[in-house]
């Protein structure tokens, strides 16, 4: 009997495709099988939205493939939290992109608490 494949899930915006086909390669080199999001303008929101999370339900591990300056759009933040909730393992793409996002969200942090001071709560 066969072992079970390595799969990859990638998630990131459509915006972005050069960098979410570098992504797909990069993992495909090493002999993973990748899913990743599509653009099917005839399906609804949620139906794509369904149809990807099934596809993480299904993935060994989660790649996020992060924008180039390291932020996340709305749904793949939801497409990552979805994963890490239900145990899959998640990384960044390229590596790097690792730190950008926590950087960035450190920095969210801080501007929110500096205007939540600055509006005397």
């Amino acid at each position: 009997m066969n072992a079970r494949p390595h799969i990859v899930v990638l998630c990131g915006s459509l915006a972005w495709p050069e960098d979410l086909m570098l992504a797909a390669m990069a993992e495909w080199r090493q002999g993973h099988q990748v899913y990743g999001p599509t653009s099917q303008p005839h399906i609804a929101s949620t139906e794509h939205d369904r149809r990807h999370r099934a596809q993480i339900d299904l993935a060994t591990e989660v790649v996020v493939v992060a924008r180039p300056d390291g932020s996340l759009g709305d749904a793949t933040q939801s497409e990552m939290e979805y994963a890490l909730n239900t145990g899959k393992p998640v990384r960044f793409w390229p590596p790097e992109a690792d730190l950008k996002y926590l950087v960035n969200r450190i920095k969210a942090v801080v501007h929110h608490t500096l205007d939540a001071q600055e509006r005397g709560a």
